[in-house]
């Protein structure tokens, strides 16, 4: 969750405001975060911490960002609420990138490895966590 937000973080804020407003471009590195996080998902629910290991990162990220300092300003909640709308309104594009990504490094058998949808589906369960 932390690198997911740290990814959007780090972008520049022109970036970050072309990719909200007009929803153009893709982040292929964020499909790498929604597979590990899928991934990780139960791990991370049983957690009782989780919501804190999530937060504590994201507000030193807030401290240290110079290139977006608008989205760093964002309540938690509110970068979360991008982040998903962002990905289901670019489902398409980041559907293409997530499987490129996951045939390109996935070592498991197929049918083990959850899809775009099943992944955004549990960065969306982890994100009702924190």
């Amino acid at each position: 969750m932390v690198v997911l937000m740290s990814v959007m973080n780090r972008r520049p804020e022109k970036e970050l405001f072309e990719e909200v407003a007009l929803l153009k471009n893709i982040v292929p590195s964020l499909v790498r975060h929604i597979h590990d996080l899928a991934l990780l998902k139960e791990l991370a629910l049983a957690n009782t911490n989780f919501s804190a290991l999530v937060s504590a990162p994201m507000q030193e990220d807030d401290r240290r960002s110079k290139n977006n300092p608008l989205f760093a300003g964002l309540p938690k909640a509110e970068k979360f609420r991008q982040l998903l709308a962002i990905l289901e309104t670019e489902k398409e594009k980041y559907t293409r990138e997530y499987d490129l990504f996951v045939k390109g490094v996935s070592y498991a058998a197929e049918g083990e490895v959850p899809d775009f949808t099943a992944a955004v589906k549990a960065v969306g369960e982890l994100v009702q966590k924190t």
